[in-house]
């Protein structure tokens, strides 16, 4: 490879670089949101679980 062809891969890794940096992360969603949305899924969903499971054991009593 020749001095001319690594000049342009730099320069070209360079202005990636900046346009990334330039860029907003505004409006993306993050990992973290990610992570605490499961959360609350999970633990909305094992509340519903446990409503439903006291409601069918209290509902079997019944005669």
């Amino acid at each position: 490879m020749n001095h001319q062809y690594w000049t342009t891969v730099v320069a070209l890794l360079k202005d990636r670089l900046a346009k990334a940096r330039s860029h907003s992360d505004k409006g993306n969603v993050t990992l973290e949101q990610i992570v605490w949305a499961a959360l609350i899924f999970g633990a909305a969903t094992a509340a519903i679980a446990i409503i439903i499971a006291a409601i069918e054991r209290f509902s079997s009593q019944i005669q």
